[in-house]
């Protein structure tokens, strides 16, 4: 899964992770309104459980994640926001049992700087009774290089920021990493 290119050379830093639930659409509005993005550019991931891991013969729920065939007419709405804004949206689809785990790896694979995604539904009481939900759980598995934001409405629920010692280390020096020789690492 690579990085999509921009038309001025540099990569798409920015990625809203969707879902079926309104907060998703609150993340992606929120994304479009308050972040700065590059060439007008976002990525859309979805996390879909692969069709081995859900139960065979159950009804699909309500919530349950979208078949293949469904895609299309998934990401319509999210296309529909971004067009309004003039916003080219690159959408992503990942299959992994376990969501956080599945953005996280992405995020560190693509170099991401920026995710935002909706927050959890679940109370409070409910969360600390049973597993971390999505975005607190992404907010301690994504890497120091990014900042995740969780939209629920049009607040703000939890943000991780770019620490700034990070952010200095991960600046490159215009080299891609393939031309970079030893001597140049130690400018």
């Amino acid at each position: 899964m690579e990085n999509y290119p921009h038309s001025q050379g540099g990569f798409i830093t920015t990625a809203v992770a969707i879902d079926r639930d309104k907060n998703s659409q609150f993340a992606l509005r929120w994304a479009l309104e308050n972040l700065p993005l590059k060439d007008n550019q976002i990525i859309l991931i979805h996390v879909s459980i692969p069709q081995n891991l859900q139960l065979e013969g159950a009804v699909p729920k309500v919530g349950s994640s979208p078949t293949l065939a469904e895609m299309p007419q998934f990401f319509l709405p999210y296309r529909g926001l971004c067009a309004r804004k003039r916003i080219h949206a690159k959408e992503v689809i990942l299959l992994e049992p376990d969501v956080a785990t599945a953005l996280a790896e992405y995020i560190s694979k693509n170099s991401l700087t920026t995710i935002v995604l909706g927050a959890s539904n679940r109370s409070y009481i409910t969360r600390a009774f049973r597993n971390l939900d999505v975005p607190s759980s992404l907010v301690k598995s994504a890497p120091d290089s990014c900042s995740v934001y969780a939209i629920s409405k049009t607040r703000v629920q939890k943000i991780k920021s770019v620490t700034p010692n990070t952010a200095r280390q991960s600046s490159h020096t215009g080299y891609s990493p393939d031309t970079a020789s030893s001597a140049d690492i130690y400018r």
